[in-house]
């Protein structure tokens, strides 16, 4: 059975500092088979004690800094440089962490995918030099402004056979390329884990992309997903990263259940 996890990034936000601390507090409250941790650039000068606090906890899934990408996708020489220090240490945080699979933005702000060429293969170059740490680098199909993560990402599985990919269900229905996304020829070599939330509006509606909601109140059509897992004989994970915050960031464990009751009786139905 695919083991269902919370992100830290769900109840962990701007809206109560970011307090890594929440985890040791709230962890027990959730009904789910472990954590992918998210590592915001505010940790980074307190990452022994973001790594003591966090021990004793199951943690299979690391996310990486997104502003990785924000450096992958910058033409300068040293840009790229300081991704491969940020990737080192956020791969050296996942292992303590216990984590096996870590998701990585690979493109970002301001350029997204502009220099796709040079993207893809700074991407690679990155996966290569991450294979010794042992953590299994996983490419996100994160939203981009000049095409589609999704052709994005087949490119990567062509140039590099066992690359590791993850589908973010929002990000796909963002771009209105859910059903290609679940049908696409990289579920059955690199695809190995999912994350899990719903989508406000319609096909590129930038407006739309926050608040991120639960699954089943948005407009993305579970359904296509269900039968693509289902084609695809998907058994690997996921991650629920709808919010379980109220609006005065205190945090709510009840939401992260519905989702996770949703995911297993609509999508997995098991």
């Amino acid at each position: 059975m695919s083991e269902i996890y919370v992100s830290c990034g769900a109840f962990i936000s701007k809206l109560n500092g970011r307090d890594y601390k929440l985890l040791q507090k709230w962890a027990d409250k959730f009904e789910c088979d472990g954590f992918e941790f998210m590592m915001y650039p505010d940790f980074y000068d307190c990452l022994g004690d973001v790594v003591d606090c966090c021990q004793g906890f199951r943690i299979p899934v690391f996310h990486a800094d997104k502003v990785i990408g924000d450096r992958v996708s910058d033409p300068e020489p040293q840009s790229f440089d300081r991704a491969k220090e940020l990737l080192e240490i956020n791969l050296e945080t996942a292992e303590k962490l216990g984590a096996s699979k870590m998701v990585v933005h690979c493109w970002g702000i301001p350029d997204s995918d502009r220099e796709l060429d040079m993207i893809l293969e700074r991407i690679v170059r990155l996966y290569e030099f991450s294979l010794s740490s042992g953590i299994d680098m996983l490419v996100e199909n994160c939203v981009c402004v000049h095409g589609s993560p999704l052709s994005h990402l087949e490119e990567l599985a062509r140039m590099c056979e066992n690359i590791g990919l993850i589908v973010d269900v929002r990000c796909a229905r963002f771009h209105g390329e859910l059903k290609e996304t679940m049908c696409s020829s990289i579920w059955r070599h690199n695809v190995r884990h999912v994350h899990i939330s719903d989508f406000a509006g319609e096909c590129g509606d930038w407006t739309k992309l926050r608040p991120i909601l639960l699954p089943g109140c948005g407009t993305v059509d579970w359904a296509v997903v269900r039968d693509g897992l289902k084609e695809n004989g998907y058994r690997g994970s996921f991650t629920i990263e709808s919010p379980s915050l109220r609006k005065d960031g205190t945090v709510d464990p009840s939401l992260a259940a519905c989702a996770v009751s949703y995911l297993k009786e609509k999508v997995l139905q098991t």
